[in-house]
């Protein structure tokens, strides 16, 4: 139903339907930026990339997959390239 006020504009409610437009625009809006923040960060509970070739040979020793002189022997070759 139209409403009309005293200077001749139309008052349907809500600024004519555009504010509940604008509103569900918004919500939209913030839900598709997080999604694309989501996305991008990616898994953060993955094992870090970046951990040195010494760490790596201090594993493989402390679970006794390396004996000491090959341990010894690595890690000063490790040390000699740095």
């Amino acid at each position: 139903m139209m409403n009309w006020d005293e200077n001749g504009y139309h008052m349907d409610g809500f600024m004519d339907g555009f504010g509940w437009y604008s509103i569900i625009f918004v919500l939209l809006l913030g839900l598709i930026t997080y999604l694309i923040i989501k996305i991008l960060s990616g898994n953060n509970n993955a094992k870090p990339s970046n951990t040195s070739a010494l760490d790596e040979l201090n594993k493989r020793f402390v679970n006794g997959e390396l004996t000491e002189d090959e341990y010894i022997r690595k890690k000063n070759l490790i040390n000699n390239d740095t």
